[in-house]
C-alpha cells in the first residue's frame, strides 16, 4: 500500500518577496506596496466605533467595594 503525501505545503500561494529581511520580528507591521491601498483609512472607522460598555459583572463589583 503506497504512503500518501498528505502535506499541504503546495495548497497554498506563498510570499516570495521578503519585503525587509532586517526588520524586527516583534514588530509585526509591513509597509503596504506602492500599488497596495494603505490602513490609513481604518482610523476613521475606529474613531465611530461606541465605547465597550461594562458587563453586569463588573456593574455589580464596583457596587460591591
Amino acid at each position: 500500500m503506497a504512503h500518501k503525501d498528505k502535506s499541504l505545503t503546495g495548497s497554498f500561494e506563498t510570499n516570495e518577496e521578503v519585503r525587509n529581511p532586517n526588520a524586527d520580528p516583534q514588530e509585526n507591521y509591513l509597509e503596504p506596496k506602492k500599488d497596495e491601498p494603505s490602513d490609513a483609512f481604518l482610523s476613521a472607522d475606529v474613531k465611530e466605533l461606541e465605547p465597550v460598555k461594562p458587563s453586569l459583572n463588573e456593574i455589580k463589583h464596583k457596587g460591591n467595594d
